[in-house]
């Protein structure tokens, strides 16, 4: 019996089996019949077209590439770039299997507005996505709404901010940032008004590659408009050409490697240019006499040296037959030489320059197709004296001469560059090298005998792998010590590859066929750089410095400041107002800094007045505010208690503010001003009168003083007692240090340790600052006096270490912070200029210091991955960010 069961449960199995196979291939079926593709929907009049097979690709490459920030830049993706800093702070972002399952074949099309439109194939998977406008009704997310309508499409809502709308149509989804952009898709298919069975966009997709994360195809007037501003040298040639209507790029992109293929065809009127695009370069030969210390080279291959200077002069503007009638005339009767026999008969196909990392001057290199013309040309430049032995020079065995370029032979020299009046010159088997240092050509000659050239480093390998050798110009840079003239521009393409340390640009021409080749390798050791869509400028200009902090609770910060027209602006990461903003506030107000003990849940400004006011995150005034304290504002407040400290000068005490308003004050009478912010040290205020013997009281919010107080500093103070544990324990001290570099410290009980109090010479304005310089389990103490010199304190009361900086004066401020949590801090100084200045633990200045900013910097991580932002407000009426890494 037991057997029958077994065997009817079998069946029963097989047929459940055989069941589900027959669904799924039912599916199947049905999915292969009734699926669209998707370039039936996309127009031919397309701006831009993306084809990108795998979506967790992109996906990959806009969570955690850098570049991506540069694209999402666009002030047209200010919302979708703030939705995906807010998106990439939460756990979902990063989910292993969410990731994987974003194997999905997707197309992206930019219309005219660079607004773009997302239609994306799930493949078998649509016949799940088929039932999702079914349960539109269902889903109900935290921050996200979905509204059906009338179209058909689905609008979603994110954060009552983001509008991204979808279509769902058989196979495949539809993604678009307005309704209309979807009911065009829709219409392109209804009018066979696409590209699928386009002849042209098929030829296209033979020239690009297929090792790419997106395959590019896009209106060629754009593409030349592009490479029009982001190489304006190339602009007089690019007017000469007609391009095709399309044209094809590939792309490659992580944080360590780029790369970008262009392919167009052309057509012509010019007959030079057309004779010039007609040679086929071949391989660089110069690569084999490159030292490994050459970081900027190019190269331009040509069929004659004739051909190439007579297309050059035509777009420098000259006329070739007038120059090299001159030149024939100067050369028969001083060298006995025509232009033929002087120049074109020895120059080969190669032409180009370089620099070497060890000085500034170039090196030019002509490749030699004729050595006995050269040869020749040599000893009648000897005889005539254009030679000048008597200027030999032998330095490790190499012996170079100098050479003059006289009267109209300098105007072709001149031509092609500037500053070779009388160089030394190497030849080495076919090349000519000239230099006007001769170390230069020393290098030159014992590098390329030992090998230690620039084509063996592992770092150009990387670099070129994606780059033809036989290009018609090649261009190679390494910005760890040079910036190229082209990358000295603000444009997409030129912030991508300053990303990137080492790059090569390479461009080849055949009849009537332009390809374009960038690629870059290794990241920028120049870490210090502005963060993408930075600056944001202020027209009112600042008045305050700028908080950048998370105010409203969300993932990302927000922007809170007061511009010089008196006004309150709170606004989100794209410096966009929030609603309720900008705020009429009092003339000379100030922000109170949120307290760190305890959420905010408003914001508050004090004016020079005395009033105190208070705002909701909707820009609404909370009661009972404004409070009209009749307090002049000597320093911004501090809280104290949760509530809010201030000094009453007319009654020489100091006043309390709650948080209702209610104002309350300290039975303690001072003899003098208090210009400084309190430090704040559990239930007790340490104040520093302005007084000449430099005294600090530590009371309590009943006026009674601490036992050992008050303490005396030694002189005059404009600086703040600053509250530290200077060991990493419970101990706390007192750090006080007066206008004329008296250093205190005490512990609470007002006792100074061994070596204090420590004499500094200088004036001083700026507070003290204490932080882990070091790297051990104590802290250190920062001063900085008005003329610039930097002191680091240890807790023995010696001074470890000193420096003279420029540029600062008594508005100068400190700041420590820890940029790569190695528990060592880094330091800044900002105020009194429009420089902020960054220091290691050695005091030497961080790469890419100094940098814009003139108010107080804040340090945050604007999108989530392992580098801290620096924003910082500047006189110059711009917020400033920037990427930070030690």
């Amino acid at each position: 019996m037991a057997a029958g069961f077994g065997k009817t449960l079998l069946k029963v199995i097989a047929i459940i089996l055989v069941i589900v196979f027959l669904l799924v291939a039912g599916f199947y079926f049905y999915y292969l019949f009734t699926r669209d593709d998707s370039t039936e929907y996309i127009s031919s009049d397309y701006l831009m077209y993306i084809k990108v097979d795998s979506i967790k690709d992109l996906y990959d490459n806009l969570i955690d590439l850098r570049a991506a920030e540069i694209i999402l830049a666009n002030e047209q993706l200010a919302a979708l770039n703030k939705t995906l800093l807010e998106y990439k702070s939460k756990d979902l972002a990063k989910n292993f299997f969410f990731r994987n399952l974003l194997e999905i074949r997707t197309d992206i099309i930019l219309d005219r507005n660079y607004a773009p439109v997302l239609i994306l194939d799930p493949k078998f998977k649509s016949m799940i996505t088929r039932l999702v406008p079914l349960f539109t009704s269902l889903v109900q997310l935290e921050n996200l709404e979905l509204e059906k309508l009338s179209s058909g499409s689905i609008k979603m809502t994110y954060n009552q901010q983001f509008e991204l709308y979808f279509y769902f149509q058989k196979n495949l989804i539809f993604l678009a940032m307005n309704e209309n952009q979807m009911i065009s898709l829709l219409k392109n298919h209804e009018e066979d008004n696409h590209i699928y069975g386009d002849k042209e966009l098929a030829r296209l997709k033979k020239e690009v590659r297929r090792d790419g994360i997106a395959e590019i195809y896009l209106n060629s007037e754009e593409l030349l408009k592009i490479a029009s501003n982001s190489f304006t040298e190339a602009n007089l040639i690019l007017d000469e050409i007609q391009p095709s209507q399309k044209a094809s790029l590939s792309l490659n992109l992580s944080n360590t490697d780029l790369f970008l293929s262009a392919f167009t065809n052309f057509s012509t009127d010019n007959q030079q240019l057309k004779d010039f695009a007609s040679y086929k370069s071949g391989k660089l030969g110069v690569l084999n006499y490159l030292p490994d210390s050459t970081n900027i080279y190019t190269s331009i291959n040509f069929k004659s040296f004739k051909d190439f200077y007579e297309i050059f002069l035509y777009f420098q503007g000259e006329k070739y037959d007038e120059l090299i009638e001159k030149v024939n005339k100067w050369a028969k009767i001083a060298v006995k030489m025509d232009i033929e026999e002087l120049i074109f008969s020895w120059i080969g196909s190669e032409l180009g320059l370089f620099n070497l990392n060890t000085n500034s001057d170039p090196v030019i290199f002509l490749n030699i197709s004729n050595k006995k013309a050269i040869d020749n040309v040599l000893a009648k430049l000897d005889a005539s004296l254009f030679l000048d032995t008597d200027s030999t020079w032998t330095y490790e065995d190499v012996v170079l001469k100098k050479i003059t370029f006289p009267g109209v032979i300098q105007l072709i020299v001149d031509s092609l560059t500037k500053g070779f009046d009388t160089p030394y010159y190497l030849i080495k088997d076919d090349y000519l090298f000239l230099s006007m240092n001769p170390q230069n050509l020393v290098e030159v000659e014992n590098k390329s005998n030992t090998k230690e050239i620039l084509a063996r480093l592992d770092d150009y390998k990387m670099t070129t792998k994606y780059s033809p050798d036989n290009a018609n110009i090649f261009l190679y840079y390494d910005l760890a010590t040079a910036v190229p003239k082209f990358l000295d521009t603000n444009n997409l393409i030129t912030d991508l590859l300053k990303l990137y340390e080492k790059g090569v640009v390479t461009l080849n021409f055949s009849e009537n066929k332009i390809k374009v080749d960038i690629a870059a390798y290794g990241e920028n050791v120049n870490k210090t750089k502005l963060f993408p869509g930075f600056p944001k400028k202020v027209p009112e200009g600042l008045e305050s410095k700028v908080i950048s902090t998370n105010i409203l609770g969300s993932s990302i910060n927000e922007f809170l400041y007061i511009t010089k027209k008196d006004k309150l602006w709170l606004c989100d990461i794209n410096n966009h107002p929030l609603s309720g903003f900008p705020i009429d506030v009092p003339a000379k107000s100030e922000i109170i800094p949120p307290n760190q003990e305890k959420k905010s849940q408003y914001i508050q400004i004090y004016s020079n007045n005395g009033q105190v006011n208070r705002y909701d995150f909707k820009g609404k005034t909370v009661a009972p505010f404004p409070v009209e304290t009749g307090i002049k504002k000597f320093f911004i407040p501090v809280f104290y208690k949760n509530q809010l400290v201030f000094y009453n000068k007319d009654e020489k005490k100091i006043n309390l503010m709650a948080s209702n308003g209610q104002v309350t004050q300290i039975d303690y009478l001072l003899k003098t001003p208090l210009l400084a912010q309190p430090g704040v040290f559990q239930d007790n205020l340490l104040i520093a009168p302005k007084d000449f013997s430099g005294k600090v009281i530590m009371i309590d919010q009943e006026g009674k003083e601490g036992d050992g107080w008050p303490r005396e500093g030694g002189g005059i103070s404009y600086c703040s007692p600053v509250i530290t544990n200077f060991n990493w324990q419970k101990n706390t001290y007192i750090v006080f240090l007066t206008q004329a570099g008296i250093l205190n410290l005490w512990d609470t009980n007002g006792v100074a340790p061994k070596g204090f109090p420590v004499k500094l010479a200088g004036v001083y304005y700026a507070d003290p600052v204490v932080g882990n310089l070091v790297g051990n389990k104590q802290k250190e103490v920062v001063t900085l006096d008005q003329k610039g010199k930097i002191s680091i304190v240890n807790v023995a009361g010696e001074v470890i270490m000193e420096k003279q900086l420029e540029q600062i004066n008594k508005e100068s401020r400190l700041i420590l912070f820890d940029l790569n949590r190695d528990r060592i801090d880094e330091i800044f100084i900002y105020g009194g200029s429009n420089n902020i200045i960054g220091l290691d633990n050695q005091l030497e200045i961080l790469p890419g210091f100094p940098v814009k900013g003139s108010f107080q910097p804040y340090f945050t991580n604007i999108n989530s991955d392992a580098y801290y932002e620096m924003v910082v407000g500047s006189f110059d009426s711009n917020i400033y960010a920037y990427t930070l890494n030690k």
